[in-house]
């Protein structure tokens, strides 16, 4: 391999693939393809040993002209990954490959956390309501219930079910964290996934763009006004904020989010806000003299 040879195209597909991405998700193979495919919009012919910063803080700038700073960190990430292993080994990076002497780094923009909205109840009925058949349904109250993602809702089929003991499994290939994850069915998962059973529960064959598509048109026919709309993940969020509310503890709903760490859960699925405006009126009034100071928990 000679890197005043190999673009950042064919070092991927000839070599980074085979060594690094053997085992990859077809979803991260996709987001690498797009990474890559931005990057030929600007530097199409640039090799691996003719890569500089400059350059890269370049395409960073053209990136974020055009998409958001956390789509353009996510891009910024592939391309950091994809020069460290063609760059020299070290103690965190062992299996690098010495390619090239020193590895450029693109250095990622400042991004701000936006407070976490999760679907409102009043919006989630309308939607449910909306819904032309039970499929749909089913969709809607498990994506509510289960807090899963999107793909892994879509592969749930028979075999995944256990009726007697109200549980769901979902394979690892559809988790983040490669884990095995086998989650409680509520009474109301319950009742919508048995008139679907024997047809292949929520199993969708059809593409993403046409799942996408529907749900749009569910909203519109749902009269849902704009600030209120959300996707199936506000669904997941919706799941989240409902069970903390209800006083479950955070490991467990961090499981139920399919999270590895409870600050994830906490810092961008969690909605304070319906919580909050339930305790704050219980809050001491401090223009009140000789009151006793204490916010009633019950």
């Amino acid at each position: 391999m000679n890197p005043s040879t190999l673009t950042l195209r064919v070092w991927y597909e000839r070599h980074f693939v085979s060594l690094f991405h053997v085992d990859a998700r077809p979803r991260t193979v996709e987001e690498y393809s797009a990474t890559l495919n931005h990057w030929e919009r600007f530097n199409s012919n640039v090799t691996l040993s003719e890569i500089t910063s400059i350059a890269i803080a370049e395409f960073r700038a053209k990136l974020s002209e055009q998409m958001s700073a956390a789509t353009t960190n996510k891009h910024l990430r592939h391309l950091n990954h994809l020069l460290s292993k063609a760059g020299p080994p070290g103690p965190r990076n062992r299996d690098a490959l010495g390619l090239i002497t020193i590895a450029p780094w693109a250095k990622q923009l400042r991004t701000f956390q936006r407070r976490p909205r999760a679907a409102g109840l009043p919006a989630i009925r309308l939607f449910y309501r909306a819904c032309p058949n039970d499929w749909w349904r089913a969709f809607v109250v498990c994506a509510f219930h289960l807090g899963s993602r999107v793909k892994a809702l879509l592969h749930v089929r028979d075999c995944d079910v256990d009726w007697s003991r109200r549980t769901v499994g979902f394979a690892p290939e559809f988790d983040k964290r490669r884990c095995e994850r086998l989650k409680p069915m509520s009474r109301h998962v319950l009742k919508h996934l048995v008139l679907l059973r024997g047809l292949g529960l929520l199993s969708w064959t059809r593409s993403l763009d046409l799942f996408y598509d529907t749900w749009h048109r569910i909203e519109e026919q749902a009269g849902i006004v704009k600030e209120d709309r959300f996707t199936p993940h506000g669904l997941k969020r919706a799941c989240g904020t409902q069970l903390a509310r209800a006083g479950t503890s955070p490991w467990a709903v961090k499981y139920m989010l399919d999270h590895s760490q409870t600050d994830v859960t906490g810092c961008s699925y969690l909605d304070p806000i319906e919580e909050l405006f339930h305790y704050v009126d219980r809050l001491p009034d401090p223009s009140v003299l000789n009151e006793e100071v204490r916010i009633d928990a019950t």
